[in-house]
């Protein structure tokens, strides 16, 4: 349990004080590929959501959509630090890349900066390929992985699609929320996906290879099992 009160404080960061909302239009794109169907990946983000799906190939390809988080002073002496910004409400596509590194023999996939961005992941994920996400805000959507899983969430709701016969056990806790289950493996009252989990702390055993793993500092996980893989 320290261990992961120690993730919430962790990756916790001082919000501002300025008012601030988020720009409609004028989303920039960034991609990366890789190649390596076998490989672990690992997304570090700050205020956004990540959206996981299947890999058609055996390609791992990582689209990040990008917004302006619009800052409006409350006062002359508010500081508002350099964003990268073209003006209030306009990025700058060309100060802005996805940078890769190799940490504990994972690659790690970060913005350049993150400062008043919103940042929306999709990342395709091969077959063979494992994955971990940590988020201080967002929201995560996770379809049918086969390989590892573990994410890590300050503020934010997960969505978890998978099959019993693609992972051989299943971590899942919500420090402060709810946990939804229709695992037949957990009790009758978490298989009913209208009731809350007894626990916020539930293990899911199946018949697969992969280790998931789910936290939730504050927020609602929702696991939903697939008959179609």
């Amino acid at each position: 349990m320290q261990k992961i009160l120690l993730l919430a404080a962790a990756l916790t960061v001082i919000s501002s004080l300025s008012t601030t909302t988020v720009a409609e239009d004028n989303t920039v794109l960034l991609t990366k590929t890789f190649s390596d169907s076998q490989a672990s990946y690992s997304v570090h983000i700050d205020n956004g959501s990540i959206q996981v799906l299947p890999s058609k190939t055996q390609t791992a390809h990582f689209n990040v959509y990008l917004k302006p988080i619009c800052v409006e002073k409350q006062s002359s002496y508010d500081e508002i630090p350099n964003v990268n910004l073209k003006s209030a409400c306009q990025l700058n596509k060309e100060n802005f890349t996805i940078q890769t590194s190799k940490v504990d023999g994972k690659t790690l996939l970060t913005l350049n900066q993150q400062v008043y961005i919103e940042q929306n992941w999709q990342v395709f994920l091969p077959v063979q390929a494992s994955l971990d996400i940590r988020a201080r805000q967002g929201k995560a959507d996770i379809q049918v992985v086969s390989g590892d899983l573990d994410v890590g969430i300050v503020s934010g709701d997960v969505n978890l699609i998978t099959s019993p016969t693609q992972y051989k056990n299943m971590k899942i806790i919500a420090l402060a929320g709810n946990i939804y289950s229709q695992s037949k493996h957990v009790s009758s009252t978490d298989y009913n996906p209208n009731m809350v989990s007894l626990s916020n702390h539930i293990d899911i055993p199946g018949s697969g290879d992969a280790n998931i793993k789910v936290i939730v500092a504050t927020g609602d996980i929702n696991v939903k099992e697939s008959e179609y893989y």
